[in-house]
């Protein structure tokens, strides 16, 4: 069952997933997880837009938003396939919260790559985006 359609056939062919900081917070984790198939079709990379722009930062390629972008790149950690790099020491909860998705959807998470976003301390009032490109891939 998809979330979303097929961002490879997309134009632009990009996956944006946002997270609007809008409270100041300890922690930010943003976990995708990726069919196979699709996570080795794609270049991951992330960034950070300021808020309160015309529409959602995810709506646009990154190279649409460029005036919006802060300097800042936080990085991306591969978890790898399935859940076993799931856990996040800030939320002791947090590989059981990907394990209750998972069983809910009905979905082998051995199917699926993850990446990870994290955080101290986000900015507030920004964006926190993952970057899937699809093209010439």
């Amino acid at each position: 069952i998809p979330l979303c359609p097929n961002p490879q056939n997309g134009d632009p062919p990009v996956l944006n997933v946002e997270c609007l900081t809008n409270v100041p917070t300890e922690n930010l984790i943003l976990d995708v997880y990726l069919d196979r198939r699709l996570a080795r079709a794609s270049i991951p990379s992330a960034g950070v837009y300021r808020g309160n722009v015309i529409g959602p930062v995810a709506a646009r390629a990154p190279d649409d938003a460029w005036y919006d972008r802060l300097a800042e790149t936080p990085s991306l950690e591969h978890l790898g396939q399935g859940l076993s790099r799931a856990a996040a020491r800030c939320y002791p909860r947090h590989a059981e919260l990907n394990r209750f998705l998972f069983d809910h959807m009905q979905w082998s998470p051995n199917r699926f790559i993850g990446l990870r976003l994290a955080l101290r301390y986000p900015i507030p009032g920004v964006s926190y985006v993952i970057t899937l490109d699809f093209g010439d891939a």
